[in-house]
């Protein structure tokens, strides 16, 4: 009773080892085919080389479809980006933190750098402070006149 039952089995299991035999035969009947094709010279006008124009080279790949408007909305973008972060952001506490002298924000840094001179505020922190001192005198001179 068993065997009539698995007979259809071993028939499939038959079928799936014929195809599978097949497949290894004809993967290797490619891979010698492209060995041979691989020991021979390659023809310069069929290669991508001969595709390639020297311009490429100094451009750093052929030329690439774009959009017209993809540079100038990159360009934007940036100008916005530096008017904020330049002209229109307010100072914070960060800023404060960066112009802050290095013995007060880095410990120890006099012992790692003994011939420097740590206390001696650099020519743009002074500028800076200049701008702001003059500003905020500015300001105080609008008030008093009205």
């Amino acid at each position: 009773m068993l065997v009539p039952r698995l007979s259809p089995v071993f028939q499939n299991l038959c079928r799936i080892n014929q195809s599978i035999a097949r497949n290894v035969v004809s993967q290797q009947r490619r891979l010698k085919s492209t060995q041979e094709a691989e020991d021979e010279p390659i023809k310069w006008s069929q290669s991508e080389a001969s595709k390639w124009k020297a311009e490429y080279s100094r451009a750093g790949g052929p030329p690439i479809e774009r959009v017209w408007w993809s540079e100038y909305s990159v360009m934007i973008s940036v100008a916005a980006f530096m008017i904020y972060f330049c002209y229109l952001r307010e100072e914070n506490d960060l800023d404060e933190r960066i112009y802050a002298p290095l013995t007060e924000t880095v410990v120890g840094i006099e012992k790692a750098f003994p011939d420097y001179n740590f206390h001696q505020k650099p020519d743009f922190i002074i500028y800076h402070e200049e701008n702001k001192r003059k500003k905020l005198e500015a300001a105080k001179q609008a008030e008093q006149k009205r």
